[in-house]
């Protein structure tokens, strides 16, 4: 029964949100340049960390979190999207200074998102046809990877799937107009999403017709504007090579290495 099952996710969530990320430090980048931001009024994409005086007697950038890893993220500028770095400024102005209690809104936030993300997997699992909503609900609450990997390690990319959840929701319920620009909200979180647009507006087109398609490619065109604005004035000095740099990387055993490299050998 779902009762069970969000029962017993509650007791799973707990040990995970108490948990000190172990397995990743980017939680702690994301800590360091929301606190950059909102302290220090640096850019993320203009700057790096090590751009502000004294960083290392900083104990919210200079932590023993940080320094057991030797703080690689002093060097790199930020390399999600403009919507993060806006988040992880208002969090590190919530967080006041404290490390603790950033981290803790920063775990707040991925909670947030896995509960709409759930909510989303229930909601369209009880659709007619859908014969068992229970046990997608299950897999995705009691999920070790989700539990680990964004609870515990407080990475954004369940933010930005609940994004994609919410948006998927939106067609499923008839409101496809408003999913492009839920699917480029969480784009400019992380990027992944915004192949998902012109699928959508395929879609819209398709189902309702050229005149709501368009409305939907404004509504996006909006939200991208809205979420850029803070930050073009200073796109000539953005950090491309070191943003480039970053997203180079492919982590191996992943579905985006295994994406990447395909279209390598396509290519």
């Amino acid at each position: 029964p779902a009762h069970v099952i969000v029962g017993s996710a509650v007791l799973l969530i707990l040990p995970a949100f108490i948990t000190t990320p172990f397995d990743s430090t980017d939680a702690f980048q994301y800590i360091g340049m929301g606190w950059a931001q909102a302290h220090y009024g640096l850019n993320p994409y203009t700057n790096v960390l090590r751009d502000i005086p004294d960083v290392t007697d900083d104990p919210m950038i200079a932590t023993q979190w940080m320094g057991a890893n030797k703080n690689p993220w002093l060097d790199l500028p930020l390399v999600y999207g403009f919507g993060f770095a806006m988040l992880m400024r208002f969090i590190g102005w919530l967080g006041h200074g404290n490390w603790w209690w950033t981290l803790a809104l920063l775990k707040l936030l991925n909670v947030l998102a896995y509960a709409i993300t759930a909510a989303v997997i229930w909601t369209i699992g009880r659709l007619p046809g859908q014969p068992r909503p229970d046990v997608s609900l299950y897999l995705f609450t009691w999920s070790p990877l989700i539990l680990q990997h964004h609870l515990a390690n407080a990475h954004n990319d369940l933010i930005v799937g609940s994004l994609a959840a919410v948006a998927l929701y939106l067609v499923v319920r008839g409101r496809a107009i408003a999913a492009p620009a839920v699917l480029v909200a969480a784009g400019t979180i992380k990027y992944i999403t915004l192949p998902l647009v012109p699928i959508v507006l395929a879609y819209i087109i398709r189902r309702e017709g050229w005149l709501r398609a368009l409305t939907a490619s404004v509504a996006a065109a909006i939200t991208a504007i809205a979420f850029s604005l803070p930050f073009l004035p200073q796109l000539p000095r953005f950090r491309f090579d070191l943003i480039a740099a970053q997203l180079n990387k492919i982590t191996a055993g992943s579905l985006y290495a295994a994406m990447y490299y395909s279209y390598r050998v396509l290519a």
